[in-house]
């Protein structure tokens, strides 16, 4: 696996075809470290890395290490360290060893260890309130066979996991000195699936919050501590039970997700506009913390976008949450072996098609929005039961909601009332998409809503914009979109081998991301051309293609006047300016 700038992709393939080409071996494998690598280039670790940071204690920290880590742990206006909103910038157990030793880093030490402290006190409550954590039959391996049983509707299979049932009093085992009955062995299966069910929701939710915002694991590598820290043993078992997912968890994470709409609820309403995985992500969020959401998408429901993205492990532990089943749909082979639609490579970094991630988002929202549907008419059922009378029910807060609206544009923003109203309408594209009876039906309930023609106003207290580059609500009123970040091309060569024990690169091969005009000199100390000329397993014919294989490599590749294999390519005339452009120059070498 080889990442080199764009221009130096000609070589690697001169290289590939020295390869024959088979099915490798170890295919998955060979295609994770693929995409991992990837990912590591796209969301490098320094300014000039050769792959993901790694830090060296002989070395020490680079310059642009300690100002990240200043960086990270600098106190801004809510009186708290920033921290990090990736995961691979944050603190590693072994640079916490380092600031230890070391004593010009005491303040920048002082931020991280009161973080360290932070997640083994919260380890140690963690594990008081839940007593089971302690318990053998809570082992993930355990636990996980155990809920994927209860899923099948097999209540005797609990009996491998909790060991024998309660004896009666002339059982021989039980008189013969046999060992005396466990707490569990007196609860009926149901309740002890509870209990495992109450306890993989509390892992969940615990590994969530760790990587929420402001959280101790913006600052520093959960990961690394949970397998290197003595007194964190317990954080990887809890890390492993929060990884169960099963339908009977499912139910659990819709009823732990209204609970804490519920107990957040703050009586306001918010509107997402748009449907992409930022609006469906902030839509769930939003809920979570108390908010009543009605997400608006001007396209259909069934639109999807077709890319592939990485989704930073911080994230993973969200969706893990609120996926729950889906999650191992996107990123697991499912029970009869099919292939997942994703995959996870090295420290829980996701890889999926965003269309896939899309549409689990959207049909986890839309079970979650019936489930908030059917909690809410329960309680006003209940509510009535109760004789509740009508001063009473005046004080009760707005009822709870979730609604996704497709085919529906956010025409205007009308701010001439107490709160302002968002305009929905037909989409200007695709008229003939808008139902106004379905909308009406979908608002009817929606306190302040005004029908206006053949548009709808809602009040609102928060508009979340994530409509895309063209969202004139946003231009309208926010600001033009601006590119935030610099588009950089890179060319990917895979090597598939037919010894895979043979190395195609030397192990202290270095990996460069520097402008072309700095690579002539690593070029020649490298001796390619060399490679190239007295290669015995290189045919004439290529030798004599690649004879300038230096300057196609820094110039680019021109088109032969004659397109035969035998004819030498030439360079173009062009050389490489100080932004890493090719122009039209003749080189000049001793520049470089």
């Amino acid at each position: 696996m080889l990442f080199l700038p764009y221009n130096l992709v000609c070589y690697a393939l001169i290289l590939a075809q020295l390869f024959v080409k088979t099915v490798a071996h170890n295919k998955f494998p060979l295609v994770a470290t693929i995409k991992q690598n990837l990912f590591y280039a796209v969301v490098p670790g320094n300014e000039y890395p050769q792959t993901r940071y790694k830090f060296n204690e002989a070395d020490g920290f680079e310059d642009w290490r300690i100002g990240q880590l200043v960086n990270i742990a600098e106190i801004d206006n809510t009186g708290m360290p920033r921290g990090s909103t990736q995961s691979n910038d944050v603190l590693m157990h072994d640079e916490w060893i380092y600031l230890q030793n070391t004593e010009n880093f005491g303040e920048l030490y002082g931020v991280f260890d009161n973080a360290v402290t932070s997640l083994l006190n919260k380890i140690g409550e963690f594990k008081n309130r839940n007593n089971l954590i302690n318990d053998k039959s809570s082992k993930p391996e355990k636990v996980k066979k155990s809920l994927k049983r209860a899923d099948g509707n097999r209540p005797n299979s609990l009996k491998k996991l909790f060991g024998c049932i309660r004896p009666s009093s002339n059982d021989e085992h039980y008189l013969s000195g046999g060992h005396s009955p466990s707490p569990n062995h007196s609860k009926p299966q149901n309740e002890q699936n509870e209990e495992l069910v109450n306890l993989v929701i509390e892992c969940k939710v615990f590994i969530r919050d760790l990587h929420s915002e402001g959280a101790e694991g913006s600052l520093i590598d959960i990961f690394s501590f949970m397998n290197n820290h003595s007194e964190m043993k317990d954080l990887k078992k809890i890390s492993e039970l929060s990884k169960i997912q099963t339908e009977k968890l499912d139910q659990a994470i819709f009823k732990r997700i209204y609970e804490e709409h519920k107990k957040e609820s703050k009586s306001k309403r918010a509107i997402v506009q748009g449907a992409g995985p930022v609006g469906l992500y902030a839509t769930y969020k939003l809920f979570i913390e108390g908010v009543n959401v009605t997400l608006v998408d001007d396209r259909s429901e069934n639109y999807i976008q077709n890319r592939v993205v990485f989704f930073d492990r911080k994230w993973m532990s969200q969706l893990r949450f609120f996926l729950g089943t889906e999650f191992d749909k996107l990123f697991h082979k499912n029970k009869n072996g099919e292939k997942s639609l994703g995959s996870l490579l090295d420290e829980d970094i996701g890889f999926v098609n965003i269309r896939n991630m899309e549409t689990a988002l959207k049909e986890r929202l839309k079970i979650l929005s019936v489930y908030i549907n059917e909690q809410e008419e329960e309680r006003i059922t209940q509510e009535i039961q109760q004789e509740i009378h009508a001063d009473q029910q005046g004080n009760q807060k707005e009822k709870s909601f979730l609604n996704l609206i497709y085919n529906t544009a956010v025409l205007d923003i009308d701010r001439q009332y107490e709160k302002p109203l968002a305009i929905l309408g037909a989409p200007v594209k695709r008229p003939e998409s808008f139902n106004f009876n379905h909308l009406w039906q979908i608002l009817t309930n929606y306190e302040g809503m005004i029908e206006l023609g053949e548009t709808i106003g809602i009040p609102f207290d928060l508009f979340f914009c994530a409509g895309g580059s063209q969202d004139k609500i946003r231009t309208r009123f926010i600001e033009k979109p601006k590119q935030l970040t610099e588009s950089i091309n890179y060319g990917v060569a895979i090597f598939d081998k037919v010894n895979d024990n043979v190395n195609v690169f030397e192990e202290n091969t270095h990996f460069f991301r520097h402008h072309m005009e700095c690579m002539i000199r690593h070029l020649e100390n490298q001796k390619i051309d060399e490679l190239i000329r007295g290669a015995d397993f290189v045919s004439e014919e290529l030798k004599k293609r690649y004879a300038n294989i230096n300057d196609l490599i820094i110039h680019g590749m021109g088109e032969p006047e004659v397109k035969r294999l035998d004819s030498p390519l030439t360079k173009t005339s062009k050389v490489v300016n100080s932004k890493g452009n090719l122009i039209s120059k003749k080189p000049n070498y001793e520049e470089f």
